[in-house]
């Protein structure tokens, strides 16, 4: 495996793009900023030559940074299991504003606004729009444990496996969508995670953990089901989320019905 940063970096002259052309790294053209510069995104391994020369130059320009692991072929093949996640985001669960999604979507009985842990869901989710999926598999933004595939890909892919489907509701008709369906994750498992890794929320005192995109994912004790959502919460401010974690055959037929829209993490080896 190797580590890498995916930074977003700042330049505001000609003379900021050649400070980084001088430790080696040329920089494509980006997007222009409203107050001026461009916006630029670097992938850079710890392991590339280049990594310790580059550090004063991106420290100066950075505006995020974003850390992720390359694994090798033979570390997905001997996987038993697997972290899922989305490779990026799509629209916003209906009603958006003042996240009204929330009472239209959850039980809240147990939900803490200060950490966002507590949420049951009992409704189906609404959309703005359903979009049309075929082979990929979607997610919301602000809703980071579940995912939306089109019926066809359910019945395919997920359904052999025992995966159940919530139905999706066009916000605006109220009718249920004949295209697009969410995926149903109802089994727990622990991960495999020392004690204190995270924080308890300072109001309902409940954990979560940041999420760590650095080597493996953390292994779950046992799988229930061929895909579950961890017991632990992850997640920062507000957000709180599960990870969710996959069998070895489910990965298996992901990556053999070539769906986009997700990437995988193998969880960590016993022997490690």
């Amino acid at each position: 495996m190797e580590i890498f940063h995916h930074y977003g970096i700042k330049l505001a002259s000609d003379e900021d793009r050649k400070a980084f052309a001088d430790v080696g790294i040329e920089l494509e053209p980006g997007a222009r900023l409203p107050q001026g510069g461009m916006f630029v995104g670097l992938d850079l391994g710890e392991s590339d030559q280049r990594w310790l020369r580059a550090q004063q130059v991106i420290e100066r320009h950075k505006i995020t940074d974003f850390p992720f692991t390359k694994f090798s072929k033979s570390e997905f093949a001997s996987a038993s299991s697997f972290c899922m996640l989305a490779r990026s985001h799509r629209g916003y669960p209906q009603p958006e504003e003042d996240f009204g999604y929330l009472s239209e979507t959850y039980d809240l009985t147990d939900y803490c606004s200060k950490c966002g842990n507590g949420c049951r869901q009992v409704r189906p989710f609404r959309l703005k729009s359903i979009p049309a999926l075929k082979r990929s598999v979607m997610q919301l933004n602000w809703v980071f444990d579940e995912f939306f595939v089109s019926q066809e890909v359910w019945f395919e892919v997920f359904k052999p496996f025992g995966v159940e489907c919530w139905p999706v509701v066009a916000h605006k008709s109220g009718n249920a969508a004949d295209s697009v369906v969410q995926l149903k994750i109802d089994e727990q498992v622990q991960l495999k995670m020392k004690d204190g890794d995270g924080t308890d929320c300072p109001i309902c005192k409940r954990p979560k953990k940041p999420l760590d995109l650095r080597g493996f994912a953390p292994a779950p004790v046992s799988m229930k089901a061929h895909i579950c959502r961890s017991i632990q919460g992850f997640g920062s401010g507000a957000a709180a989320f599960d990870r969710i974690m996959v069998s070895n055959l489910l990965y298996r037929e992901i990556k053999k019905a070539k769906l986009s829209g997700v990437q995988f993490y193998p969880c960590q080896p016993d022997t490690q």
